[in-house]
């Protein structure tokens, strides 16, 4: 377990490397784009270790002028070990206009509270194959998230992320940046709406495109037998799939 001393100034590096990384854009013509995201989630809690969710997504995007695209993510999650969870995904998107395109994502995640606080930090980390039924047209992409997230009281929870995109290759090279504040709010123990507005832009261009997307989410959560005689839990779960 990391000492609170040493997590504050991880924090402080973590911010600093992100806030760079957005000041060293030169200026110039970019484009400057809006989108919307709407989503669900159902989830199933197979046991205190095992979790199964499966998601829809619809995007639309051109300044939330036309609809692009949809897809289905079906994932697994097992906790690991105190805090520490392991993740599978898979993701068909169906695209307008054009081929549709799969992923395969393995990763982790790890989380936990600043002590004797309601606020948590917590990292996620993992690697997409997109095109992976065709090696010819694979992308590997590693992603690297961290989160700070406040929880209000049991009902609601602000949260601050900052995600960091680096592709793996010959041409590696960290390539996007996202951040995004969010809004989650606990409706009942099963049901959860999400919130959110994401600042969106290249790295390692002169002129760095910029993308600002709102996001509305609403996850349900089903428990099984097993699940429901244990303790509740009433703490959010993160970090999220945004």
């Amino acid at each position: 377990m990391i000492p609170n001393k040493y997590m504050k100034l991880l924090l402080t590096i973590l911010i600093l490397f992100s806030a760079s990384k957005l000041a060293s854009q030169d200026c110039g013509l970019r484009d400057v784009e809006s989108a919307l995201r709407l989503g669900s989630t159902v989830g199933y809690n197979v046991d205190d270790n095992w979790t199964l969710d499966l998601s829809w997504e619809s995007r639309i995007e051109n300044d939330i002028s036309q609809y692009v695209e949809s897809l289905i993510d079906v994932s697994a999650n097992y906790k690991f070990f105190s805090g520490v969870k392991l993740h599978g995904i898979y993701r068909h998107n169906f695209n307008i206009g054009s081929d549709d395109v799969y992923r395969l994502t393995l990763g982790g995640s790890y989380a936990r509270f600043f002590s004797y606080t309601d606020l948590e930090w917590g990292i996620r980390s993992r690697i997409q194959r997109d095109h992976f039924y065709i090696n010819s047209d694979a992308v590997y992409t590693l992603r690297n998230k961290f989160s700070l997230i406040y929880e209000i009281n049991q009902k609601l929870g602000l949260v601050i992320e900052d995600e960091v995109f680096r592709t793996i290759g010959q041409d590696a090279q960290w390539s996007r940046n996202r951040i995004n504040t969010g809004i989650e709010w606990k409706v009942t123990s099963d049901i959860e709406l999400i919130a959110f507005y994401r600042f969106e832009n290249d790295l390692n261009t002169k002129v760095a495109d910029i993308v600002h997307t709102i996001g509305l989410y609403m996850e349900y959560v089903i428990k099984s037998e097993t699940v429901k005689a244990l303790k509740p839990v009433d703490h959010f779960g993160h970090p999220y799939r945004w």
